[in-house]
């Protein structure tokens, strides 16, 4: 299964704040446009709906004569962005069926009959359209929003769908859509010449441990033509899963920490290297006066 790692950082401004008697102001950062040409720009990208104000009778009654005016032509007052909020539809997926006229089938004797082609739905015997699946996946992994929280939203919107229910369904949609990408990328970061790799702990729901670990194995700007970053999950920090993501014959450079489980033993036609970060992490602790043996 498909295991994604997602890092999401949100920054919420506000232009007031509630005081209990009353609204004071509150400073808040607001990025400027360049120009008036560049917001005109984006202004124009977007779907244009035009909102026209019509005269009354009452106004198109001239104030000298009472005669009643002609409308001229119209003027733009200002323009602003408007958000559509999104809704749910049945799409109902049909196919048209056709009957020759002029002939029979010669075997059966029955009519002879055409019927068009259906894609395949995302899921057999699923309501889950692939739009609905991409905005669980969005929100999940893109907006870090849980799964139990986006129930909310899509009750809102009128569909009932539990966590479960979008966990099942992004697994499914990694597994089906995702597990080729995630090989490539997996291939990549073994053909890479030198390749960053480190663990860390990650809390899981299991019975029988506290946390796995996620692995995490990156591609250096410096020897690689492209910037792969592919992120692994295991039960355990041991050694052998090095060798679940490079192989047993990676003969690259391997950039670590001072962690056992990375040794020749395992891949003995990489050469290592160290991280500079944790070099300098023992220098610092042998001028630490609080670190036991200084």
């Amino acid at each position: 299964m498909i295991r994604y790692s997602c890092f999401v950082a949100i920054v919420m401004t506000a232009s007031k704040a509630y005081t209990g008697t009353g609204y004071s102001t509150v400073t808040s950062h607001q990025r400027k446009c360049k120009s008036k040409e560049s917001r005109k720009e984006w202004l124009d990208c977007l779907e244009q709906v035009e909102e026209l104000h019509q005269l009354s009778k009452q106004e198109l009654t001239c104030d000298q004569c009472g005669q009643m005016m002609t409308v001229i032509g119209k003027h733009e007052q200002y323009r602003e962005v408007k958000l559509v909020s999104a809704h749910l539809c049945c799409k109902i997926v049909c196919t048209e069926t056709a009957r020759c006229e002029h002939c029979q089938n010669p075997e059966t004797g029955n009519d002879v009959l055409v019927q068009a082609k259906t894609p395949q739905p995302l899921f057999p015997h699923s309501y889950l359209s692939s739009s609905v699946i991409a905005e669980v996946l969005f929100e999940k992994f893109g907006l870090a929003v849980p799964f139990t929280r986006q129930t909310q939203y899509w009750e809102r919107l009128g569909l009932p769908i539990t966590s479960k229910h979008m966990a099942r369904g992004v697994i499914e949609a990694g597994e089906r859509f995702g597990q080729k990408i995630y090989e490539r990328l997996r291939q990549e970061i073994k053909a890479a010449p030198v390749v960053q790799l480190d663990e860390t702990p990650f809390q899981v729901l299991d019975l029988d441990q506290s946390h796995g670990y996620f692995w995490s194995a990156c591609s250096t700007e410096e020897f690689s033509p492209h910037q792969v970053s592919y992120f692994h999950y295991a039960p355990s920090r041991s050694g052998k899963v090095i060798t679940e993501i490079l192989g047993d014959d990676f003969s690259g450079g391997i950039m670590c920490d001072g962690f056992s489980g990375y040794s020749d033993n395992r891949l003995p036609e990489a050469y290592w290297g160290t991280c500079l970060v944790h070099i300098n992490r023992q220098f610092k602790r042998l001028l630490d006066p609080n670190v036991k043996g200084n």
